[in-house]
């Protein structure tokens, strides 16, 4: 008898099941060993009662468990439930209980007996498990629609695993098919390299060939070809994709078909190349496009080149009294603005052409986008120079050829009423 009582509870300690009893004519409860255990009471302290045992139950739960038992009584049917208990730390343990009740042949209740078993470890898995299912459905969800958006964007997206030799193709989307005529079947297991045709000496795919052997992201113009062989620009942005142990894993390839828009680039570019004027576009930093006319002036053979000595164009302005320059600005101020708040006749710069002559331009400003401007230098030189000679005849003494009165009159109104005459493009 010793040795199977033992046993017993050593399975409900095991199991974190106990067993307990009510009589309900003495109102007497009593718990085995393991209800004490769950309840994390000392048995030679606590005293089991059912006003006791309904105070540790959590509030949320106390009148619930309560109306199970007495609709149990009412029903004379068993009856299981879970619910919380509150331990004095604040912590909440959950218990499934079960309990039947013995009744006399009146039908009045005698006794009652039940089981409880502590299943918070089982119901934190439960949650748990819920949580991870919650967040899968939201993941699919999300999964769902970022394949709806790659789908049916009109840039082509491809994904290349590095795991594989040669960057090999994994995945590309209906636009990249469109835009280079190769379906899924036709690429996956390719190089995307594979769309610049026999044209692999290209500048861009010398960079794209740099930018993967460091790992790093790029963005070119590239002359790509379709599946059969019609030549098409692609504005290419490429960028790696770690995992989380900073591995490199995949490269993801954005495609845009710029053809049209480089036609029609080009078709400008020629357009402005035959102006006159020199044309450049700048943030009054740096320029960012010159047309032919500026490179004949200036001898420079590529923005490239002249950039590497002079960023700004404002840096050739020569400094002469007669003409705007950055002398006459603070350091912090930007040029365009400050030279826009001139009178457009006075908007006049001096700069030096590849003979070493002064040049002297009339300055035509016009807003691009956000970011950069529009600037036209009309060479007014020659109506200068022309000005220039007339006063010359007039300041100089007819016998002795030496500077007359009239010189120290117009010296400081040369430009000023050469300027009030309106000059432009």
């Amino acid at each position: 008898m010793n040795t199977s009582f033992l046993q017993l509870n050593k399975v409900q300690k095991t199991a974190h099941f106990g067993f307990w009893e009510f009589d309900i004519k003495n109102q007497s409860l009593s718990w085995s060993d393991e209800i004490y255990r769950i309840f994390e009471l000392d048995k030679n302290v606590f005293k089991p009662s059912y006003k006791k045992f309904l105070e540790i139950i959590h509030p949320d739960d106390r009148d619930m468990v309560s109306k199970a038992y007495e609709d149990s009584l009412i029903s004379k049917k068993p009856y299981e439930v879970t619910h919380r208990i509150l331990m004095e730390d604040g912590r909440v343990k959950y218990l499934f209980e079960q309990c039947d009740t013995k009744y006399d042949p009146d039908g009045q209740a005698l006794v009652s007996f039940g089981s409880v078993l502590d299943i918070t470890t089982l119901k934190e898995y439960e949650d748990n498990l819920k949580e991870k299912n919650q967040e899968i459905v939201k993941l699919n969800k999300e999964l769902t629609l970022y394949k709806h958006i790659v789908e049916n964007v009109d840039v082509g997206i491809s994904v290349a695993n590095t795991n594989q030799n040669k960057n090999s193709i994994i995945y590309v989307n209906p636009a990249f098919e469109k835009i280079t005529g190769y379906t899924s079947e036709d690429i996956i297991n390719t190089n995307c390299n594979i769309l610049q045709g026999k044209d692999r000496n290209q500048k861009a795919a010398k960079v794209i060939k740099k930018s993967i052997m460091k790992q790093q992201p790029c963005e070119v113009e590239i002359k790509n070809y379709k599946k059969d062989g019609t030549l098409f620009w692609n504005l290419l942005s490429l960028t790696p994709f770690f995992d989380k142990s900073n591995q490199l894993e995949y490269y993801i390839g954005v495609q845009h078909d710029i053809t049209k828009q480089k036609l029609l680039y080009d078709q400008l570019k020629n357009l402005i190349d035959l102006q006159d004027n020199i044309i450049i576009l700048t943030n009054s930093k740096e320029m960012t496009f010159a047309n032919k006319k500026f490179f004949d002036f200036t001898h420079y053979e590529s923005l490239v080149k002249f950039k590497q000595s002079h960023p700004c164009i404002c840096e050739l302005f020569i400094e002469n009294d007669k003409f705007f320059h950055l002398g006459k600005i603070k350091d912090e101020q930007n040029w365009i603005e400050e030279i826009q708040k001139l009178p457009e006749n006075e908007r006049m710069v001096g700069i030096l052409s590849k003979t070493l002559e002064i040049n002297a331009f009339m300055l035509h400003i016009n807003k691009f986008d956000e970011y950069l401007q529009v600037v036209s230098l009309t060479d007014i030189s020659k109506t200068v120079l022309k000005q220039i000679m007339l006063e010359e005849k007039t300041i100089l003494d007819k016998l002795t050829g030496a500077f007359n009165r009239e010189y120290f009159d117009l010296y400081y109104s040369t430009f000023g009423r050469f300027s009030s005459k309106k000059v432009g493009i």
